[in-house]
């Protein structure tokens, strides 16, 4: 079989399955360019002949990947105005300015940074816990250190 051939019969077969997978783990907006990333890492893979054991596992270990990237490249981008709030933090007169909030994060490394993006949309620890790879528990730890460092950075 080549890999055309390859790709149109893994695409066919586990396209919803993928589907469901970034429904469950990223947001709405975000689940159809998810899947499309991992076709595509997959379309390129079948081009190269090399030879694949189990095709579901690598198709969803592609798939964590495209995940963990997402997630990655969302930490530089969290919203600073959520912030505060996601974290009960509080500044002067309840006011925290955007180049504090910059400073604080900046020290924060891109784990972190993912841990509280994914908070700030609304994610359990359970999920979170899912895509970084650790226990919920070391999840709700990790964000009680984030919040420890970000109200004595805010102080």
């Amino acid at each position: 079989m080549n890999g055309k051939d390859t790709f149109e019969e893994l695409y066919k077969k586990y396209y919803s399955a993928v589907r469901s997978y970034f429904a469950k783990k990223a947001p709405a907006d975000d689940v159809d360019d998810l899947t499309q990333q991992t076709f595509l890492k997959i379309w390129a893979f079948t081009l190269t002949e090399s030879p694949i054991r189990s095709y579901k596992p690598f198709l969803f270990a592609c798939a964590k990947n495209v995940l963990i990237d997402f997630y990655k490249k969302r930490a530089n981008f969290i919203s600073i105005e959520d912030l505060p709030a996601v974290f009960e933090i509080k500044g002067e007169g309840d006011f925290v300015s955007y180049a504090e909030m910059m400073s604080v994060l900046s020290c924060l490394s891109y784990e972190d940074r993912t841990v509280i993006t994914m908070k700030s949309d609304g994610y359990t620890s359970r999920e979170i816990s899912k895509v970084i790879g650790i226990s919920a528990s070391a999840v709700r730890s990790r964000i009680q250190a984030i919040k420890n460092i970000l109200k004595s950075k805010m102080k």
